[in-house]
């Protein structure tokens, strides 16, 4: 009797073990990676779009993408609301090396943002930068 309770209790465990794996997997927010040649033409097509750096004002000021604002992603949390009021907006988020970048767009889609797109490093873009 003690070895199937504790059989029992084992697959229970398991069991539950197994449910809270996918709890957890199912709230994580996924998000979109876009090319920086799609990303250019939806910027373009689309005015309203946003082109959002979120690396230091530092490296911020050294260059960046044209058109780009900064919001850098350890302040993401406690400044989106204000500096990212439409949450339907096309937003296409990059940082130096695409870490920071994925982490951003992630945030954003978990605050409710619903057209977040991560262009990944500043490498990945073969266009024009503005400089100081």
């Amino acid at each position: 009797m003690i070895k199937t309770w504790k059989t029992m209790l084992a697959i229970c465990l398991l069991s539950i073990s197994a449910q809270a794996k996918r709890i957890v997997i199912a709230f994580e927010v996924p998000y979109k990676t876009i090319s920086a040649r799609n990303a250019k033409r939806m910027l373009i097509e689309n005015p309203q779009a946003l082109l959002l750096d979120v690396r230091t004002e530092a490296e911020f000021k050294e260059k960046r993408i044209p058109g780009a604002f900064l919001l850098p992603e350890e302040e993401l949390k406690e400044k989106a609301a204000i500096a990212l009021p439409k949450k339907e907006a096309f937003i296409v988020v990059y940082c130096l090396d695409g870490s920071k970048s994925a982490k951003a767009a992630r945030t954003l889609n978990s605050m409710g943002y619903t057209a977040v797109y991560d262009l990944g490093g500043m490498d990945s873009w073969p266009y024009a930068i503005e400089k100081g």
